[in-house]
């Protein structure tokens, strides 16, 4: 019970007391105590303030030039905090600019890839029934990419009528993880075209053994068979 009280604390402070974040020019890490400790120390400075101001015109002069020193200081102080603050914040903002570009970049690159080599991929997340879909998948299904939503639906309602029934067999021996997921079928376009494909995908089971998340790729074979 000890111990676990003790890793709540920490866990509670860590934020403050344990931020190891680097800046990118080697500046000290910035730490940020918690609200409830800058509100209290903002009330504390407020009451001494008012002390200060009503005790003012009975102190001696050299108590008055230490204040002016100290508040000085303060002034100071809170500025500095605040400039490294806005750089440790502008640091930042470039550093997630440059993960973005440097995304978009391979976003672009696997999409060009795909294109050359008639593949497309896909991520369903299994668990709630979210489908992503690759720019040459939607080609593939005769799609521009973006035009439609990724659905099991949609999928299954352009395979071939008589590959349907074989490929939800097979979906279904993967998800309860008695097989891998490695399907040649028929898909029958909107315009009346019709291709065939090669999928394969690899499914991921939480602790439970339930199907999380099936990851693949479907390959264009149309004119090798």
């Amino acid at each position: 019970m000890k111990m676990r009280q003790t890793q709540q604390a920490e866990s509670r402070m860590r934020p403050w007391i344990a931020d190891t974040t680097t800046l990118a020019d080697g500046a000290r890490p910035l730490r940020h105590p918690p609200s409830a400790l800058l509100m209290a120390g903002a009330l504390a400075g407020l009451l001494a303030g008012v002390g200060v101001a009503l005790a003012w015109p009975a102190l001696p002069w050299a108590a008055r030039a230490v204040l002016l020193v100290l508040l000085a200081l303060a002034v100071w102080l809170g500025w500095r905090h605040t400039q490294q603050v806005a750089r440790h914040d502008g640091v930042e903002h470039d550093l997630q600019a440059e993960r973005l570009r440097r995304l978009e970049r391979r976003a672009q690159q696997l999409d060009e890839a795909e294109h050359l080599v008639d593949v497309g991929s896909f991520d369903w997340y299994v668990d709630r029934n979210e489908l992503h879909w690759s720019e040459q998948h939607f080609r593939l299904w005769g799609f521009e990419p973006g035009t439609v939503v990724p659905t099991l639906e949609l999928f299954r309602r352009h395979l071939h009528p008589d590959d349907a029934e074989r490929v939800s067999d097979l979906l279904q021996q993967a998800l309860q993880g008695r097989s891998g997921y490695d399907c040649t079928h028929r898909v029958r376009r909107s315009d009346g075209s019709v291709r065939v494909v090669r999928a394969r995908a690899t499914v991921r089971f939480d602790e439970q053994g339930q199907a999380q998340r099936m990851i693949g790729a479907v390959l264009d074979i149309t004119e090798r068979v």
